[in-house]
């Protein structure tokens, strides 16, 4: 009876020290349950932009004459100062673009009043953005900055005013400034999807800083006499759509 009584003793204590945490699975359950996992400052994404485009123009012969709707993509990078603020860049393809018409165009029977021009540019934004803490996974931003691009290519379109004549579509090059300083100022919201990436929309407002138009390109036409160089300021209002991972 003793010897069973020490036995089943013997088997109870093995039992419950085999239950007991060695200090090495407590030390990792403690680094596991302090140590959180450390989130890269750093996140790229794509995005899609609509846009509704215009010009303004100071002049006595061109004037505007209504917006376009246009679009453009972006490749971004953002780098996380704090929880609060980041910095935002990478490389968008925009074409910027508007209806003007001059003395020029209206005398011409062989196409409309007005005429389009777009320029193809690529930009490199810096922009400075401010959030709030994240609420259900929402999080709201204000951001503004700057963009340098350059014009790679343009055009302008005048269309036929009626079928008996065709369009005529020639280079814009040589009246548009090919280097390009554009600010820019907006709103948005971004979406964690818990999935490592987030999804985001925003609205923002970009203007140029210094007028498109080229003097010499202007002044070696001869396209106007009056006022040789026109003043033309590109405005845009994007309303952009995106992934960040």
């Amino acid at each position: 009876m003793r010897n069973i009584f020490l036995a089943c003793s013997l088997l109870f204590c093995t039992a419950v020290f085999a239950q007991l945490p060695t200090s090495t699975d407590e030390n990792s359950s403690t680094i596991n349950s302090t140590t959180p996992h450390k989130k890269s400052k750093f996140s790229f994404g794509a995005s899609l932009s609509p846009t509704i485009s215009w010009v303004n123009v100071t002049h006595d012969d061109l004037q505007t004459d209504g917006a376009t709707i246009t679009g453009g993509m972006g490749l971004l990078a953002e780098y996380d100062l704090n929880n609060l603020m980041s910095i935002t860049s990478g490389l968008n393809f925009n074409m910027p673009g508007a209806y003007v018409f001059d003395s020029a165009s209206m005398n011409d029977i062989t196409t409309t009043n007005n005429y389009l021009i777009k320029q193809y540019t690529l930009e490199i934004p810096l922009n400075l953005k401010f959030k709030t803490l994240p609420v259900d996974n929402l999080t709201y931003y204000t951001q503004g900055g700057l963009s340098f691009g350059y014009r790679i290519g343009s055009k302008e379109l005048h269309r036929a005013s009626n079928a008996q004549y065709s369009d005529t579509e020639s280079s814009f090059n040589s009246y548009s400034n090919p280097f390009l300083l554009n600010y820019q100022v907006g709103f948005g919201a971004s979406y964690n999807t818990n999935k490592r990436y987030r999804i985001f929309g925003e609205i923002n407002y970009k203007s140029s800083v210094a007028s498109i138009a080229s003097k010499d390109g202007y002044i070696l036409s001869g396209r106007y006499t009056g006022t040789p160089v026109p003043k033309i300021f590109s405005g845009n209002m994007l309303f952009t759509v995106g992934v960040m991972f």
